[in-house]
């Protein structure tokens, strides 16, 4: 479980390439979004809830797609 966890915050930190086509491709433009005003980072469950609220539109295999890119 912490290796997973260690991804996920990896991939938000220093998103690659392909992570951030895919933060694009749905409407997230800067992983700021994912820090608090202080710059320290939002809560796994309120980071979940962003991704969430910016991929409710799409069908299963494109959400999948997108969690993908983003996390590996």
């Amino acid at each position: 479980a912490g290796t997973g966890l260690r991804k996920i915050i990896t991939s938000l930190a220093a998103p690659t390439n392909s992570a951030m086509g895919a933060l694009n491709g749905i409407g997230i433009k800067s992983t700021k979004i994912f820090k608090t005003a202080n710059g320290n980072f939002k809560t796994l469950p309120a980071i979940f809830k962003i991704i969430e609220e910016h991929t409710k539109k799409l069908g299963g295999a494109d959400t999948a797609r997108i969690f993908k890119n983003i996390f590996g």
